[in-house]
C-alpha cells in the first residue's frame, strides 16, 4: 500500500521532532489534533512511514483521520476509533559511564586511606542510576479496545513481529480497524437496548407506587378547590346578607370592607371557573401527562 500524506500525521511528526526525551529515552506526544506517541529518537523517519500507509489503507475501508479533542483519531462508519503508537524499552543493568567511573575511583582511593588510617574525612559514596533504557525499536500500534458482551474481543493491537513488520501490515490494520468500528457500533447498540429494557422493567415495577403518588395529588388537590368553593359560598352568603343593610348607614370601613370582598368575589369566581382550574391544575402539573413530575422512587435500581 502506498503511503499518503495526512496533515495530522505531518502535525504528530513535528510535535515529536520538538519533544524532549524522557528518562527511559522516549519522545511523548499526546493531547488535542495528536496521534498519542511513545517512541524513541530512532524510530521517527519509521513511524512517518508506518502512519503514512495505515491513513492510505484505513481510507480504502471509508475512514479517515481526524483531529480529535482527546488525541487523533479514524472516522468512519457513524464511529470514532482513537490510535497510539509505542515502543518496546528495554531495561537493562547501569553502565557506568567514564564520568561516573572516575567518581567512583576517586571514592574507592578516598574509602582505602579510611581503612589505612591515613584519612578520618567520611564522605558518601557517589549514587548512579541502577537501570539504563534501550529503545529497542519495536514499534505497536494501538487501536481503541472495544469491549464487547459475548464472544472475542476484536483484535486492537499490531506489533512488529520477525515475520511481519508494521510499515507492511497497513491492509490487516485497516481491516481490524473497520471490524473495531463494527463491533463498536453494536456493542453501542446493545447496552442502548439494555438500558431501555431495564428502563422498562423499572416502569412495570414502578407503576403501582406511580399511580398511588399520583392519586394522592389529585386527592389533595380536590381536597383544595373544595375548600375554595366553600370559602365561595360563605363570601357570597356574607355579601348578600351586607346588601340588605342600608348602605348610607354603613360605617366607612365596612363600606370599604365591602369593595374589597366584591373584587376578591370576582378574582375568586375567576379562579373557579373552567379557565381558571386549569391553570390551577397546569401550574400544579397535574390531570395531564405530568402529573407524576415529582415521583421518586424507593427503589435504588
Amino acid at each position: 500500500m502506498d503511503a499518503v500524506s495526512s496533515p495530522v500525521v505531518a502535525h504528530s511528526i513535528a510535535a515529536l521532532r520538538a519533544a524532549k526525551a524522557s528518562e527511559k529515552g522516549l519522545l511523548e506526544i499526546s493531547g488535542p489534533g495528536l496521534i498519542h506517541c511513545q517512541i524513541g529518537p530512532g524510530s521517527l523517519e519509521r513511524l512517518k512511514l508506518i502512519l503514512s500507509r495505515i491513513v492510505a489503507a484505513a481510507a480504502v475501508q471509508g475512514f479517515r483521520l481526524e483531529e480529535g479533542a482527546r488525541g487523533a483519531h479514524f472516522a468512519g462508519n457513524h464511529e470514532t476509533i482513537s490510535i497510539g503508537v509505542t515502543e518496546v524499552v528495554k531495561r537493562v543493568a547501569h553502565t557506568l559511564t567514564p564520568v561516573e567511573q572516575k567518581l567512583q575511583a576517586a571514592w574507592d582511593k578516598k574509602r582505602e586511606r579510611q581503612r589505612r588510617g591515613a584519612s578520618w574525612d567520611f564522605e558518601m559514596p557517589p549514587v548512579f542510576a541502577q537501570w539504563d533504557y534501550v529503545c529497542t525499536g519495536q514499534l505497536g500500534f494501538e487501536m481503541e479496545a472495544v469491549h464487547v458482551g459475548i464472544g472475542q474481543r476484536p483484535r486492537s493491537t499490531f506489533r512488529d513481529a520477525r515475520i511481519q513488520k508494521l510499515e507492511n501490515a497497513a491492509e490487516d490494520i485497516s481491516v481490524a480497524l473497520a471490524v473495531l468500528a463494527v463491533a463498536k457500533r453494536e456493542e453501542r447498540e446493545r447496552r442502548q437496548d439494555d438500558e431501555r429494557r431495564r428502563q422498562e422493567e423499572k416502569r412495570i415495577r414502578e407503576q403501582p407506587l406511580r399511580d398511588r403518588f399520583i392519586a394522592e395529588r389529585r386527592r389533595e388537590k380536590l381536597g383544595e378547590v373544595l375548600a375554595e368553593y366553600a370559602d365561595l359560598d360563605r363570601l357570597r352568603r356574607l355579601l348578600d346578607g351586607l346588601h340588605t343593610n342600608d348602605s348610607d348607614q354603613m360605617p366607612p370601613r365596612v363600606s370599604n370592607f365591602l369593595v374589597w370582598a366584591r373584587a376578591e368575589l370576582v378574582s375568586r369566581e375567576a379562579a373557579l371557573s373552567d379557565a381558571g382550574l386549569d391553570e390551577q391544575f397546569e401550574d400544579a402539573r397535574l390531570f395531564g401527562t405530568d402529573d407524576d413530575h415529582s415521583f421518586k422512587s424507593p427503589h435504588w435500581y
